[in-house]
């Protein structure tokens, strides 16, 4: 058996000697692949305590020792150790923070140098070390101290790993590194160590060891990427008169067309001295800095060349420029993209060509510029088009000039330089809907606050004032509201806190943006929800604040929003009985809202835009918002044991409300509000001319004041706008006199019919279902065509000053009970028989009936009554008799059992009923 297999393996190889040589074959192969002279030979170990210099290795003849220790911290600095001398330490004062290398001459063996990189700040200077300085076949011995990845790029990792490094790319923020390479090395075959930051800092790492030169096998390493053309190596393109341009140019410069092409099909063009020089096939360019040199002197084109500095680190591109002669002038289009590896030194030389722009070129931007080494100031000839929010295409340009052989730059920029708002196109490339704000147009604003023009309010304490933003779900009306806010003058946007629904995470993005605050509130289903969360939670983050601004939601504030309450302020701190000031006018239509100056007390609560005491809501609302405001503010908030609190508004509101839609019960009120034209004020400056007289008591006086100076208007004032129905009139007010009032009659204090129908005459809307706005005491104020009118309901404190004699307000005539009774119509007849039955009183009447059709039947008898009277005299017996009835069943008292006062003759007292 055994002679069988050895025949048989004998006659396959042939004898002993051919099988002996096969073996020796494959096992010298093996160990030829496993030798030093292919992968190096090294040995290294820890370092244990010792005493002894640790700078001192042994190591076997032929091989180079090292004594390596990274930092630790930011004071326990790195040394580094070649063949037993120590060549970067702390003592030898060449230790610093980032990468501190040591460089060996692979060939010689011999020590280049020391040097550190500082790539915590930048990393264009080790790149460029790495790229072109070193030799091949350079060993490189680096340590790493403090941190030294803060702005260690791709780039620059990947140059290590032409030394042979592979940890490189997993090294983080406060890591450890160490690592012996050398140029030409394969990824992976270096000596190198990484030690993770665990807590503040990565701890020490400490070796020694032995190592070969080479260190394995080595491949040449190219420095030059970039092909430079130059003299016959450029391709000249079609000859094109003056490049295009109608004139031509004077001698003392040359003729330029510059294209930046169109998005990533029409490739760029450059046209000099009426020959195109760059364009799709001809002299490389393409994607990156397609750049033509000119020299001045020698009127001629010195270089063309591209730099992909999308796919390639900008090193050849910086070289480049740092070796041109100071007076050749550079032509640059950038097409594609040439912004993702264009280093910040890149851009610094380009600045000291006179560039202005190019800090700001971002992803797919385009851009051309021309300028000249060592112009004085900011070239004229440079334009940059930002790519669209979604990284989509920018706008092309192109250019067409003369340059002068000697470029002058301007100290000051041509144009506002252009600025792009990265925060703000991430924002609006994760967020769709934000129409106008993330328009191409506008995505590049600079948002940040106005400074204060007004001096002598510098340091006021509105500035410390919180104002809190309460957003809705219309997100570009909160973008509106938060416009406005930001343009206020003198604003401390840390001071802005913006309350939202948990729903919408983007508006925390948003008030970010802004520099604004935010917090994020429990979800709600409700505004009013969203309202009363905020208002406790503004309390919450701003505890020590006196008073609070609120801003509801889609409102637009007035340019002095923060000017008018910085005026309103003092008297707020100053009266108990005033709660806060709203900067919102419910009756400021446009039509009855005309005076920016002017400030009136209402018994309304605040609304839309007002400031708050801290006072009020812990005594009033804390803990009670449920109860007293759960509803829209203009639906009525009702805050219990308040019973003479009242609130400052301005005659011209400070906040526009966007045009609200409801599908409630309310739509009808709501249309009345929000629906018709409105007052805003658009002055930025409005100096208000009655605040001292606001007080409780000095406002009163100023009330008695304003309706004994005021011309009361008649009857016949109205008599057009009743008859016509007229809902505004141009009125011919009787005298020239600032105030007019008018006086009117009510059933009872809740009754202000006549008043909604006299206040539509003046293109003032009152709903009928709903109590009036603005009411002081039942006093309404209003402003129209320049003047001021106080209309003075028959239950008000102030209806006592009323004229006697002469003058009589007009109004549709009420009566004093729904069901008509025997003293009441002898009142009525009473009234009748002094007033006179006139055509025009019977026009208002019928004015009232058409008002109130529930109860036309009464009226309509009523109204037969007193014409009969005046057609049959034998009616007179009767209202005589009607009249001693009132006497008998106490008519010398008014309806509440006090005494009433006799009025005269021919005059008309407060309790009178009929045409007041």
């Amino acid at each position: 058996m055994l002679r069988y297999l050895r025949r048989l393996f004998l006659r396959h190889l042939v004898n002993y000697k051919l099988l002996l040589l096969c073996s020796l074959v494959v096992v010298g192969f093996f160990y030829f692949l496993n030798s030093d002279s292919v992968h190096g030979k090294h040995q290294v170990w820890d370092i244990i305590n010792t005493t002894a210099n640790k700078c001192i290795v042994s190591c076997p003849r032929n091989q180079f020792s090292f004594y390596i220790k990274s930092g630790e911290g930011i004071k326990s600095f790195p040394i580094i150790c070649f063949n037993n001398k120590e060549y970067v330490s702390a003592k030898l004062k060449n230790a610093h923070r980032g990468l501190n290398g040591l460089f060996i001459n692979g060939k010689t063996k011999a020590v280049i140098g020391t040097r550190y990189f500082d790539t915590y700040n930048e990393d264009y200077s080790l790149i460029r070390y790495l790229k072109r300085t070193l030799p091949d076949e350079t060993v490189v011995i680096f340590a790493s101290h403090d941190e030294m990845t803060s702005n260690l790029r791709q780039d620059c990792r990947n140059w290590l790993r032409k030394y042979g490094s592979n940890l490189i790319d997993k090294a983080n923020f406060r890591d450890n590194f160490i690592m012996i390479g050398q140029r030409g090395l394969k990824s992976g075959n270096a000596i190198e160590f990484l030690k993770s930051n665990k807590r503040n800092f990565a701890g020490a790492i400490e070796k020694s060891g032995c190592f070969d030169m080479p260190m394995g096998p080595i491949q040449p390493v190219p420095s030059v990427v970039t092909e430079i053309l130059t003299g016959g190596k450029i391709l000249h393109g079609e000859s094109i008169a003056n490049c295009g341009m109608e004139n031509v140019c004077p001698d003392d410069s040359f003729s330029v067309h510059l294209y930046t092409g169109k998005e990533n099909l029409d490739y760029p063009k450059i046209c000099a001295d009426e020959r195109l020089l760059m364009a799709k096939g001809l002299n490389h360019a393409g994607r990156g800095m397609n750049i033509v040199v000119y020299d001045p002197q020698a009127r001629k084109v010195k270089y063309v060349a591209n730099f992909d500095t999308y796919k390639e680190d900008s090193t050849d591109f910086e070289i480049f420029l740092e070796e041109l002669p100071t007076s050749f002038i550079i032509m640059v289009v950038v097409w594609d993209d040439a912004a993702i590896k264009l280093g910040q030194n890149a851009r610094q030389l380009l600045n000291d060509y006179g560039s202005s722009m190019i800090q700001n070129l971002k992803f797919r931007d385009v851009w051309y510029f021309i300028g000249q080494k060592k112009i004085e100031g900011f070239s004229t000839f440079e334009q940059i088009s930002y790519a669209k929010p979604d990284s989509g295409w920018p706008s092309s340009l192109q250019l067409f000039a003369c340059v002068p052989f000697k470029m002058q730059g301007t100290k000051v920029r041509p144009d506002p330089m252009a600025y792009r708002n990265d925060q703000r196109r991430e924002f609006c490339t994760k967020y769709e809907g934000y129409v106008d704000f993330c328009d191409i147009g506008h995505i590049d604003d600079i948002i940040k606050p106005v400074s204060l023009v007004y001096s002598n309010f510098k340091g006021h304490k509105i500035f410390s004032t919180p104002i809190v933003i309460i957003p809705g779900i219309n997100h570009n009306a909160v973008v509106n509201t938060f416009q406005t806010i930001i343009m206020q003058c003198g604003l401390n946007p840390k001071m802005v806190l913006v309350c939202w629904d948990e729903k919408f995470q983007e508006y925390s993005e948003l008030a970010e943006l802004f520099g604004f605050q935010n917090r994020s509130l429990t979800s709600s289903t409700k505004y009013t929800d969203v309202m009363m969360k905020a208002i406790d939670m503004a309390w919450n983050v701003f505890p020590d604040s006196d008073h609070i601004i609120f801003i509801e939601e889609e409102l637009l504030l007035s340019p002095d929003f923060l000017f008018f309450m910085a005026q309103s302020m003092p008297i707020l701190e100053q009266d108990s009985s005033l709660l806060a000031i709203s900067a919102w006018n419910y009756n400021g239509y446009e039509a009855t809202s005309e005076n920016s100056s002017l400030l009136y007390r209402v018994e309304d609560f605040p609304s839309l835009g007002f400031m708050l005491k801290k006072e009020v809501y812990k005594k009033y609302m804390q803990g009670k918002l449920d109860a007293c405001c759960n509803k829209r503010i203009w639906d009525g908030w009702h805050i219990q044991n308040i019973s003479d609190g009242e609130v400052i508004i301005p005659d011209v509101s400070r906040v526009y409300r966007q045009p609200f839609l409801t599908a409630t019960n309310d739509e009808d009120y709501v249309k009345t509000l929000f629906h018709q034209p409105r007052t805003t004020n658009l002055e930025q400056k409005v100096k208000l001319f009655n605040v001292n007289s606001l007080g409780k008591n000095e406002y009163e006086m100023a009330i008695l004041k304003l309706l004994r100076d005021s011309e009361p208007l008649t009857d016949a004032f109205f008599l057009e706008c009743l008859k016509n129905s007229v809902t505004q009139t141009r009125f011919q007010f009787p005298k020239q006199r600032q105030y007019y009032s008018v006086y009117y009659a009510q059933e009872n204090a809740a009754d202000f019919t006549v008043l909604t129908i006299l206040t539509k005459c003046f293109g003032l809307s009152i709903h009928d279902k709903r109590k009036p706005n603005g009411l002081h005491k039942g006093l309404l104020r209003f402003t129209h065509q320049g003047y001021q009118l106080s209309f003075v309901g028959q239950y008000s404190s102030y209806f006592y000053l009323k004229p006697i004699e002469g003058v009589a307000s007009s109004r549709c005539p009420v009566e004093q009970q729904h069901k008509i009774g025997r003293n009441e119509a002898a009142a009525e007849l009473q009234e009748r028989r002094r007033l006179k039955w006139t055509e025009n009183n019977k026009l208002l009447f019928e004015c009232y009936i058409r008002n109130k059709p529930e109860e036309k039947g009464f009226k309509q008898r009523l109204l037969m009554l007193w014409e009969k009277y005046y057609q049959n005299e034998e009616l007179k017996g009767e209202s005589e008799q009607n009249q001693n009835m009132v006497k008998e069943d106490g008519a010398g008292e008014d309806n509440n059992g006090m005494e009433m006062k006799k009025e005269p003759q021919g005059t008309i007292g407060p309790n009178n009923r009929g045409f007041i």
